[in-house]
């Protein structure tokens, strides 16, 4: 994942060069450098920034990702009665690994095109 944050870095310094932001984007009002916002970018084709976490969890999805491990690799509230009993901290062994195979899956993804 290292590396891929390193190449969202190199393409956001072409857009925006010294961008404090991992996901640059310009404000519509102020024009200024913010965080990447859901909305759509003219000089790009599609929707940035939070469009990675569909991403995210499609690839997940795609992979056999457990949904609860998908949740909180998201850093989403696991609904119902199994938000209450499950301690996160707890599963960090887990969800690394889990994490370990999106990087991997993700990597895979980026050699196919």
């Amino acid at each position: 994942m290292v590396g891929l944050v390193k190449r969202i870095i190199a393409q956001g310094d072409i857009l925006y060069p010294n961008s404090e932001w991992l996901f640059p984007s310009k404000s519509k009002k102020q024009r200024k450098i913010i965080a990447t916002q859901a909305w759509k970018e003219k000089s790009l084709p599609s929707l940035t920034g939070h469009i990675l976490r569909h991403t995210y969890r499609t690839i997940a999805q795609r992979v056999g990702v457990d949904k609860i491990d998908a949740r909180l690799l998201l850093d989403h509230t696991v609904q119902g009665i199994d938000g209450v009993y499950i301690h996160e901290r707890a599963l960090f062994d887990r969800l690394l690994a889990t994490q370990e195979t999106m990087t991997e899956s993700v990597l895979q993804l980026c050699k196919a095109d």
